[in-house]
């Protein structure tokens, strides 16, 4: 029964680590300045006219380029084996259900509601693979949501490496 306990309590240490470890990534990568510049465009410049002298109204901020945001992140981050930047709204990819996958979605809203990086387990394509999901923010207003996927093998190796004794089953 100890061997079992210290099985169990070995691969959660395991898993909180790799979560940690690759929310931190997560959050690093976003601070990057080509990921903030991407999401922070600035001001659109007005065409020049007689009557824009009159006119005292700030210019609109152009929208974040959520795919500059995505390339960006993904260059800051090798590993990563795809990054999506989405909207907030994700009406996209509420439209592409089934076809789109709950699992990406499950996550990005997870992300939202907590207003912070969450990763969990999902099934992408027919393959299980660690997914990250944060909020991306220009400054401190969130704009849209990055998804990345990783190799599952970080959360699956320490299950697989756990030794427990014949007649038991590691239950987290």
């Amino acid at each position: 029964e100890t061997d079992l306990f210290q099985a169990r309590d070995g691969v959660v240490v395991a898993l909180g680590s790799v979560v940690k470890t690759q929310t931190a990534e997560l959050g690093k990568s976003l601070a990057t300045p080509a990921v903030q510049a991407a999401l922070s465009p600035g001001p659109v410049a007005a065409p020049v006219s007689a009557a824009d002298a009159t006119n005292t109204t700030t210019p609109a901020a152009s929208a974040p380029d959520l795919a500059a945001a995505a390339a960006a992140l993904k260059a800051a981050w090798p590993k990563a084996e795809a990054v999506e930047a989405w909207p907030l709204d994700m009406q996209a990819q509420f439209a592409a259900l089934p076809k789109g996958g709950y699992g990406l979605l499950a996550v990005a809203e997870s992300a939202i509601v907590a207003n912070a990086p969450v990763a969990r387990l999902a099934k992408v394509g027919g393959a299980q693979k660690l997914v990250l999901a944060a909020p991306m923010q220009a400054g401190k207003v969130p704009v849209a949501v990055a998804v990345v996927q990783l190799p599952a093998a970080a959360m699956i190796d320490p299950l697989r490496q756990a030794t427990v004794p014949g007649d038991s089953y590691l239950a987290l």
